[in-house]
């Protein structure tokens, strides 16, 4: 019981810290932006739909791997914490 509540706390720690991390590289560079913004800027008279798929689904890996490497855990943490 204790892995379970373990993993919930990390993972949002870790989700915490990437947030961190996200806005530190986009205010220290001066052509920074939120990835939503860099794929909305891909969007043009002809748009590569095959790019914007491409940067969503890389957007999206960091997260979605943590989440499937603890599944169990969490769970588990989620049921013990009542949420």
């Amino acid at each position: 019981q204790i892995a379970s509540g373990i993993a919930v706390t990390a993972f949002f720690c870790f989700m915490f810290s990437w947030v961190e991390v996200v806005f530190a590289r986009i205010l220290t560079t001066t052509n920074g932006k939120p990835i939503s913004m860099a794929i909305n800027a891909l969007f043009g008279f002809q748009t590569d739909i095959g790019l914007v798929m491409a940067v969503t689904v890389a957007s999206v890996l960091p997260g979605a791997a943590l989440l499937f490497a603890m599944r169990n855990h969490l769970s588990r943490g989620f049921k013990i914490g009542h949420v």
